[in-house]
């Protein structure tokens, strides 16, 4: 249950499984065994409806997918990184300060609860599949059906769109450049994620659904990938670079300040 976070790591908190506290690690765990026996369980029943092999597995990893990211919603509002905001009286949710900061207290809710729970979570997920479903043809319901025409993702500038043809849908992210490390955060949720998406034989992880989102194959054998913001070396050379970015910036307002000063003393003759 340790893992490899380390890169979102302070006071303390050297291992993943520290951002909870034991109530919350039992009922995510629990959460993620349940969530594992639903994906068998539907596997099994398509199956002996008649499905192919191919399709119930795709079923079963459909469903399996959307409950995980229940799931990941109720971490999301349950860790020890969580705070109250007084503001608007509702849970601050874990990176609710564009990143993981340290808390004295923290907020959490029940997996039945408004903020964070299933009771409000599985919902909003539905509603999204419902929308998603509705603007495909019949003729493409399920991943199976799609043909390499049927939709195009393309990722570019955004301030360049020469494009050449029409298209649907631009998603933008908004220019916060190196003050959200998105990367690194979104490791919070990959570990989960894995866990539940994946099997385990013999007290070791192995592929199940999205496999090669966690796990690499070298020769014959699938290597589990610790998390997606990769080794220590690479995680150096973004401290070394954000460390040199800091001193630039002090240095920088330091000499803006100067310059402020300066002009503001009066001229003597």
């Amino acid at each position: 249950m340790g893992g490899d976070i380390k890169t979102i790591t302070w006071g303390g908190l050297t291992t993943w499984d520290k951002h909870f506290n034991p109530r919350q690690l039992l009922t995510l765990v629990k959460i993620v065994r349940l969530i594992r026996e639903v994906g068998k369980k539907v596997e099994e029943e398509k199956i002996a409806e008649g499905w192919s092999k191919e399709r119930a597995f795709e079923y079963a990893e459909a469903v399996t997918t959307y409950l995980s990211m229940a799931m990941l919603k109720y971490a999301y509002y349950n860790s020890v990184v969580t705070r109250w905001d007084s503001t608007w009286w509702k849970i601050g949710e874990t990176m609710s300060t564009r990143g993981i900061a340290m808390n004295w207290n923290w907020t959490e809710s029940p997996w039945f609860g408004n903020f964070g729970g299933v009771t409000k979570t599985l919902p909003a997920i539905l509603r999204g599949l419902a929308y998603l479903t509705s603007i495909i043809s019949s003729s493409q319901k399920t991943l199976a059906d799609f043909t390499d025409n049927s939709i195009k993702v393309l990722q570019g500038d955004a301030t360049s769109l020469n494009l050449g043809e029409k298209f649907d849908v631009i998603v933008t992210d908004p220019p916060y450049a190196d003050d959200v490390p998105y990367t690194e955060l979104s490791d919070f949720y990959y570990v989960w994620l894995k866990r539940a998406l994946s099997d385990v034989e013999n007290g070791k992880l192995v592929p199940r659904f999205h496999r090669r989102a966690f796990f690499k194959k070298i020769g014959p054998k699938w290597v589990e990938i610790k998390t997606q913001w990769g080794g220590s070396s690479r995680r150096r050379r973004f401290q070394q670079t954000q460390a040199v970015l800091w001193m630039k910036k002090t240095k920088r307002r330091k000499l803006s300040s100067t310059s402020r000063t300066s002009s503001a003393r009066p001229s003597w003759p």
